[in-house]
């Protein structure tokens, strides 16, 4: 137990002197912040220290002071369930059996996060012994507690102090008049939050949420003493000083400071109330000061009014510059009191089509949510934890946090103050509101009040939040209260909500200054990339509103993965970490596009505890934080905002903890903000990338040599170079499938095929210590056994595993095997070197209630395979350096043969820089600009408008000039076009823009119906080339580029006598071999925009522009030039096998790279 005290006192020069002394009765160990201010000048703690030993001996008598003594240690404690706890407040109740615990606590730490829904909600009790002293005679006591979820019943010696209603403010009781100086004094809380109207009420919001409502006083509790004329502490629980910003600017600012001040003197008194405003050095900047008359046993509200000049304005994360004001009361030239408290001048605004504003510059506010919630703590946390929490944040580079969904401990705001991190700050209205009781609005109001007024004076707030995906019809009523409530108590922040309801234009969402959305588009259905339409059509729809996002987000276990990732389905016991990253990289480029959303706030910043969630193999958690709720491990997800939100350089390698692998990897993704990256595999550079998104990928030819690998990436930025490592291990085994497999027991509905249909959503179950058995369909090689235990991170399984050739006689294998009891996914086993074609596994128990019963979700059989060149290359590793064998043909080795293959391969290679340049122009056949007219510039043809119900039109601009503009009814008939055959060879190119996907085949460019045309594939929105040869089938080049998505798209097709080839945007798309084919000659005309036959969806329905013809195929340079490409480094065509280190060439570090795997392939 200790006591702190703030003390005042006038000292020479005009300087003022404060103390903050703690003594802890425990330890007698005292500490103390002091500081002397004055006009020009701070002293050292030392020197005031000294200072103030001196002025305590001469001055003993002109001191009055307010003393705070926490009490928070050796409490006793009892959960008494549903029963209240009759005669616990009584002074003479025996506490002895009752155990001891240490604030902040909370009944619920252990069984709130262990995913049974069952934690447990009703009646604790708390009792503690305190004796105050006889020298607090006179002084008035106050009983100060943080928070108690979620009803608190407060006694002092067996008399009712009070009863609070909330489970998230702070509340403060006067005791004076209960306590015994120089006594035992009892205090007795009895903390509530149960869930039932039989055992609380249920008019105290929240009334339901994905959160756990924490039992307990889970914050600290103090003493506070004070002079009889003092500031009050009695309004909310708030400081009692409240300081209001107004018409702030850079040149100056109104300042109006509002002082509760209370008398409990006997008599009236007339006080001096002072306010000294001072600056970052603790320099005074204003002092105010004026004398009020105070009434006996009267609270009286003291006004005084400034106006700053050239305030130094708190601006965010750039510069959160903060003044403080200290708030003086002073009788008969004594100072009673004295608080202090923090101030910020900013203004600020939201824009419906421009975001949020900080004193006037454009503020990107990105951030998290986050709750109240430790591993082990539930929402017992410290400061220290507050203060990790924050700067976790702040490495991510938040500007912005939610602090969901209630009203956080005072530390958290002053941590946000002080880092510049903006802040909305909420009522707990979650889901549901009761509708009609006036008790249940009032609650509601009353918490609002406590939220505004102790947290009044934190220049990080800037909006109070009213609701949370609120779904209750008729809810427009109160929450309009609430808002003119919240204007009431403070006319300068703005109002908000977080809304999530199946009609995005619910009454209730139209009555806030702001507004935001919880969206969860790809986790909670539908994709990521919905988000993007959805986001653009509430802009329209509310145009007049500013919009923000309150909630996105996707669940991750960081311990499994999946490359590529699948969409897993929120309840699922699969969260892959890679599908996280995956969502939030879709949803982070469309918001970063669209400043207009106010707010962009990730759910969550933690995972934390719902008792009732069971996903991703972690029973009890919800797993969408960037850090796992232990915060031991910052997820893939963390480091894809830090590379978008700081500027520091740094470098990150996603996946590193799939750290064990069957197979290399078929990408490896960096996230950096850094120019450039460069990945080294064991050594070995992959090429250095740039990458304007924060994306480093490096696509195919990944290779991973057996064992250990060393994975390094190296970033560069300016000078600046930083790198990250991991490394990752590749077990080259294959995945039996068994044949079959039974079990000696099984329910209906959790049969043993269960095992192995590659879910962890279903599984076997069986009783009588059963034994599950697998058919193999032959004899194997086996060196593991995998099994995903049921509800295997709560409880150990032991087993047996036995191995057989004929199903008949049985060797065991594994004795005692047991699991980890940890595990959530597939925990392998070894059986190194077992021939074995059927394998059972015999129960032997399990931790859980019922040890009889077993149950997998999944089995997996792992064995080295004999040589496969198949399934080596499928793993792209060893064999790939088997480059020729026999007549030319890969023989499934790595041998003298491949060396000179590689010898010859190298001496073969070059590279060319490939540089754009324009075709001569009189190998033009026709040219069409269509640029107001259908004139081909070549003079050799000209066109005209073809058949059709439609009318093509001229829009300006196109891609180059005018374009036309197809309606996708008609087109043009290029008249005299009817020679142009391309028999030895063409190209044809056009500038092609829509965004129909309903009209398969729609035609860009095409000789007739039967000659060759350039098409929209049948499928999909990518283009096509058909190639008619004078008999025969067609031969087709189908590409795979998506073209149709409203963006401007170069379309090339080039015939060089034996091959046709498709390019977009300049890139080869699609290429395919003629033999040889004689191309099909007609009458037709050239059509453009159509085919022949106009028929419907036959016609292009976008734009067309630049269309060209030349009579040979044209060159890559010149095919850059017509596509506005850059230059480049030629691979020869097609790629050579043994460029095994990619890079565009065959050298050294091929050979070198051809050898480590000769050498592999040897042993």
């Amino acid at each position: 137990m200790g006591f702190r005290l703030l003390l005042g006192m006038p000292i020479i020069q005009g300087g003022l002197f404060f103390l903050n002394l703690t003594v802890d009765h425990k330890t007698s160990v005292v500490t103390h912040r002091t500081a002397f201010y004055t006009c020009n000048r701070r002293l050292s703690h030392a020197a005031v220290y000294v200072m103030f030993l001196f002025f305590m001996a001469f001055c003993v008598f002109a001191w009055a002071q307010r003393v705070e003594i926490p009490i928070n240690s050796q409490w006793r404690f009892a959960y008494y369930g549903s029963s209240a706890g009759a005669g616990a407040e009584s002074v003479s109740f025996n506490d002895s059996a009752w155990g001891t615990v240490d604030l902040p606590h909370t009944w619920n730490a252990l069984d709130g996060q262990d995913g049974g829904s069952n934690y447990a909600r009703g009646f604790g009790w708390y009792r503690r012994h305190i004796t105050i002293g006889r020298e607090y005679e006179g002084k008035r006591i106050y009983l100060f507690f943080e928070s108690v979820g979620k009803k608190a019943d407060v006694y002092c010696n067996g008399q009712p102090a009070g009863t609070h209603l909330g489970a998230y403010a702070a509340f403060c009781f006067d005791i004076t008049n209960l306590v015994v100086l120089d006594a035992d004094n009892v205090i007795a809380v009895r903390a509530d939050n149960a869930n039932t109207s039989s055992v609380s009420p249920l008019n105290i919001i929240p009334q339901s949420g994905d959160f756990n409502q924490w039992g307990g006083i889970c914050r600290t509790v103090r003493l506070v003493i004070t002079e009889p004329v003092h500031i009050s502490p009695l309004d909310y629980a708030s400081p009692g000083v409240y300081l209001t910003p107004t018409n702030v600017s850079r040149a100056s600012a109104d300042l109006s400071i509002k002082v509760l001040v209370r008398n409990t003197a006997p008599l009236g008194q007339t006080a001096r109330i002072r306010a000294t405003v001072l600056d970052a050095d603790n320099i005074p900047v204003d002092t105010l000061q004026t004398d009020q008359i105070l009434p006996q046993d009267s609270t009286q509200a003291v006004m005084l009014n400034t106006v700053i000049s050239r305030p130094h304005l708190w601006n965010g994360r750039a510069d959160p510059y903060l003044y403080k004001v200290i708030a003086e009361v002073e009788v008969n030239g004594i100072v009673t009191d004295g608080v202090e408290q923090p101030l910020g001048f900013r203004y600020f605004s939201v824009h419906p089509d421009a975001g949020f504003f900080l004193n006037g510059q454009y503020l990107d506010l990105h951030g998290v949510a986050m709750h109240e919630d430790r591993q082990n703590k539930g929402r017992a946390i410290s400061d220290a934890d507050r203060q990790q929490d924050i700067e976790l944040m702040l490495e991510m580079g938040c500007n912005w946090i939610r602090p969901s969904h209630y009203q956080h401990a005072e530390t958290f705001y002053d941590l946000c103050d002080a880092k510049g991190i903006i802040v909305s700050s909420e009522i707990p209205i979650v889901n549901s509101i009761t509708i009609g009781s006036a008790d249940f609005d009032n609650n509601c109001k009353d918490q609002l009040r406590e939220l505004i007024r102790q947290n009044y004076n934190h220049p990080s707030i800037c909006f109070w939040l009213l609701y949370n995906e609120l779904t209750t019809s008729g809810s427009e009523n109160l929450i309009g209260q609430l808002h003119e409530l919240a204007h009431h108590e403070d006319p300068v922040r703005l109002t908000t909500v977080a809304h999530n309801n199946t009609s995005d234009t619910a009454p209730w969402s139209y009555l806030t200054d702001t507004l935001a959305y919880n969206r969860y588009m790809g986790w909670y259905g539908g994709t990521p990339q919905g988000f993007v339409v959805w986001a653009d059509t509430i802009h329209l729809l509310r145009s007049d509103e500013a919009v923000g996002i309150m909630e996105y987000g996707a669940g991750a276990n960081p311990f499994q993965h999946e490359i590529p990732p699948v969409y897993p389905g929120p309840s699922s016991p699969w969260h892959p970490e890679e599908y996280q990253t995956y969502y939030h990289e879709v949803y982070w480029k469309a918001m970063k596009a669209r400043p207009y959303l106010w707010c962009k706030t990730i759910w969550n910043g933690f995972d934390f505890a719902v008792d009732s969630r069971n996903e991703g193999g972690q029973p009890g958690l919800n797993d969408k934080g960037m850090v796992t709720r232990d915060r031991s491990l910052k997820k893939d997800a963390f480091y894809w905002y830090k590379a978008n939100w700081t500027a520091d350089p740094m470098v990150y390698i996603t996946s590193r903890r799939f750290a064990n692998r069957r197979t290399c990897p078929p990408y490896i993704k960096v996230y950096s903000n850094c120019q450039t990256v460069e990945l080294f595999i064991n050594g070995r550079s992959m090429g250095t990338k740039t990458a304007s998104d924060c994306i480093f990928q490096w696509d195919g030819n990944i290779v991973l040599r057996p064992g250990s690998n060393q994975i390094r990436a190296v970033g560069t930025a300016g000078s600046t170079v930083c790198e990250d490592s991991c490394v990752w291990n590749l077990d080259v085994v294959e995945n039996y499938a068994p044949a079959s497999v039974w079990a000696s027991h099984y329910e209906s509905q959790n049969p043993p095929e269960n095992t192995l249909d590659g879910s962890l959503g279903t599984r076997w179950a069986g009783n009588n210590y059963p034994w599950i058995k697998y058919d193999l369909g032959q004899i194997r090689q086996l060196q593991k056994i995998g099994i995903a235990f049921y509800l295997g991170n709560q409880r150990i399984y032991y087993f047996d595993i036995e191995a057989s050739g004929d199903n008949v006689s049985w060797t065991t294998v594994l004795t005692g095997g047991q699991s980890s009891g940890t595990a959530s996914g597939i925990e392998e086993f070894d059986i190194a070197d077992t021939e074995a074609r059927y394998i059972r596994i015999q129960n032997l128990g399990n931790t859980g209630p019922s040890p009889s019963w077993a149950s997998f979700y999944e089995v997996e059989f792992y064995g080295h395979p004999a040589i496969d060149c198949a399934f080596m290359r499928s793993l792209h590793c060893g064999l790939a350096a088997d480059l020729s064998g026999p007549a030319g043909r890969l023989d499934c080795a790595v041998n003298s043969v491949d060396f000179a293959e590689i010898a010859r391969q190298w001496l073969d290679s070059y590279i060319e820089t490939v540089v754009p340049a324009e075709p001569d122009a009189a190998d033009l056949e026709a040219y069409w600009p269509l640029d107001g007219n259908y004139e081909d510039i070549t003079g050799h043809h000209h066109a005209s408008l073809a058949s059709g119900s439609g009318t093509p039109v001229f829009v300006n601009p196109g891609r180059r000039g005018q374009a036309v503009d197809f309606d996708g009814a008609s087109g043009l008939a290029c008249a005299d076009s009817t020679g142009i055959h391309l028999l030895q060879g063409g190209t044809v190119s056009a500038w092609i823009k829509s965004s129909n996907e309903t009209d398969s085949w729609a035609c860009v460019i095409a000789k007739g119906l039967t000659a060759w045309r350039l098409i929209r594939n049948d499928v999909g929105n990518t283009m096509c080339f058909h190639f008619n040869p004078a008999s025969g089938t067609e031969f087709q080049a189908n590409g795979i580029t998506p073209v149709l998505d409203g963006q401007w798209h170069h379309v090339m097709a080039v015939y060089d006598g034996s091959r046709i080839r498709l390019y977009v945007d300049g890139q080869l798309d699609a290429a395919a071999t003629t033999g040889g084919a004689v191309l099909r000659t007609n009458a037709d005309p050239v059509y453009i925009g159509s085919r022949a036959d106009n028929l419907t969806g036959r016609a292009w329905n976008g734009q067309i522009d630049e269309v060209r013809i030349y009579n040979r195929a044209l060159t890559d340079s010149e095919r850059l030039w017509l596509s506005e490409g850059d230059s480049f480094v030629r691979v020869p065509d097609p790629p050579r096998p043994a460029d095994l280190v990619p890079d565009g060439r065959i050298d050294m570090q091929d050979l070198l790279q051809f050898i480590d795997w000769w050498m592999i392939s040897t042993l």
